[in-house]
């Protein structure tokens, strides 16, 4: 029969184990994630940023097709002009024609603004696909990693459930009554951060860091049969004794 204090030193071992993996899975996802979303974040500025380019582009030769329209306009009443004979009606095309101009020079003003919002948008558009080109590499060759290491640690995160699983059942049979408090404190202990089982050190729990009496002290290192409960906390109390492999 293995000695209660070996079994609960065993026990706090995988539990611990099991936090520190938890810890470190949930790291890992989290930097999965952010990759993920910083992957999302510059392609979506990407795509808003080709339909702004889109947007000008559509403007421009819809202005480019209104210049066309008031050099058809200044063209055909330029004709009329030289052909026409009476006074009003040459003053009439004359204002005109300098109406047309003056509307046609309006419009090749916001035509070059217009290239020149697409040029600074171009350029924006290449410094974005060049850093969702590089983010993309980045993702595809880090998160490979991460989701090997994700399920080696989950893996190692089952395998030491499985591990107290099979202590707790050791203890059930041979300990009973350790085992009864063991799962009281299990379930009185769901919202708190107190630890269920805790070692002597420098003759204190290691759940409260109150110093436990040297009587109960005594009796746990003078048999690792024997168990005892924190005076303060509640804990499980043993001594820490040397890991099997």
């Amino acid at each position: 029969m293995i000695p209660i204090q070996k079994l609960l030193s065993s026990l706090e071992r995988f539990q611990e184990k099991i936090i520190e993996n938890n810890s470190q899975i949930d790291q890992i996802e989290k930097r999965i994630n952010q990759l993920k979303k910083q992957l999302e974040e510059i392609k979506d500025k990407v795509q808003k940023k080709k339909d702004e380019k889109m947007k000008i582009e559509v403007q421009i030769k819809e202005t480019e097709l209104m210049i066309k329209e008031e050099e058809e306009k200044i063209r055909k009443w330029e004709i009329q002009l030289r052909e026409s004979r009476k006074f009003r009606e040459q003053k009439t095309l004359i204002d005109e024609i300098a109406e047309a101009k003056r509307e046609k020079s309006k419009l090749e003003d916001e035509a070059l603004k217009l290239i020149i919002k697409k040029e600074e948008i171009e350029k924006e558009l290449k410094d974005l696909e060049e850093e969702y080109e590089e983010k993309q590499k980045r993702a595809e060759e880090e998160i490979p990693k991460l989701e090997l290491e994700l399920q080696r640690l989950k893996t190692e995160s089952e395998e030491n459930h499985q591990k107290i699983k099979e202590i707790e059942k050791n203890i059930k049979e041979f300990y009973p009554e350790v085992s009864k408090i063991y799962e009281e404190l299990l379930k009185d202990s769901r919202n708190s951060n107190m630890k269920i089982i805790a070692s002597i050190e420098d003759e204190s729990c290691s759940s409260c860091n109150v110093i436990v009496f040297a009587d109960i002290r005594a009796k746990l290192y003078a048999d690792p049969n024997s168990f005892d409960t924190c005076p303060n906390c509640g804990a499980i109390l043993y001594v820490k004794v040397e890991e099997d492999s």
